[in-house]
């Protein structure tokens, strides 16, 4: 598992011990972007590519940084319209024509990220401040019973059992953080996420960008000294 998950875990089972967290890559694509080699991403590129869920395509909050976003840069922005399998080297030598990806999450941790990761494409994801706003944000359409706005809680839901595995179901220690249980972002929701997510792998790993505003991330992708660096840090990483 990783840290989102295993924090998120160890509360579930009213532990006071460490989960242990580990990454695990996909040989098959390592062995795609090994074969490819390490001069296949162009510096000069300027097409961006953006991936994030359908989920977030009518907020508020995307319509607003994609509308900036493709008013301030000077070259083609792209989205992800369908499945990508990259087992096929096909798929991870056409994502690398890209000068970089925005990844936009909607959930502290995606499988998807991790085969992005991978292909040692530059990447950028919003700040954890950021992430936090935009989930919150983010509404379930069918909303309350009584018609009100209900924050969608995904990897957050309040229907899930708040019932934990240890003796007597409940913690078997103080819990300074027991007012933001994983559940329900209609209260607290931006405390509970900023809590459970500061983990998440997006903030955390070596060579990606997070950007807090449009402005901050038009100045990274353009700055190819930057982007050169942080793929060579990815690279190494999960060359580790």
């Amino acid at each position: 598992t990783e840290a989102a998950e295993a924090n998120a875990l160890s509360r579930h089972l009213a532990s006071a011990a460490s989960i242990p967290t580990i990454h695990v890559f996909s040989a098959r694509i390592l062995r795609n972007v090994r074969s490819l080699g390490d001069d296949l991403w162009d510096p000069t590129a300027g097409n961006l590519f953006v991936v994030r869920s359908d989920l977030l395509a009518f907020t508020q909050t995307w319509i607003l940084l994609d509308s900036i976003l493709r008013a301030t840069w000077p070259h083609d922005i792209e989205m992800l319209h369908h499945p990508w399998d990259f087992s096929d080297i096909n798929q991870v030598r056409d994502l690398m024509r890209y000068r970089a990806l925005i990844y936009i999450p909607e959930h502290p941790y995606k499988n998807l990220f991790s085969d992005l990761y991978m292909t040692g494409i530059p990447i950028a994801t919003p700040s954890l401040t950021f992430f936090t706003r935009m989930v919150v944000l983010l509404k379930h359409r069918e909303g309350n019973p009584d018609g009100s706005p209900r924050t969608y809680d995904g990897y957050f839901d309040r229907r899930i059992s708040r019932t934990r595995l240890g003796p007597g179901g409940s913690w078997p220690f103080d819990d300074p953080h027991d007012d933001l249980e994983p559940f329900d972002l209609d209260v607290n929701g931006e405390e509970k996420v900023r809590h459970w997510c500061s983990l998440a792998d997006y903030f955390h790993w070596p060579g990606v960008l997070n950007f807090g505003g449009v402005a901050e991330l038009v100045n990274l992708l353009a700055q190819t000294d930057i982007l050169e660096e942080t793929r060579q840090a990815a690279r190494s990483y999960v060359r580790a």
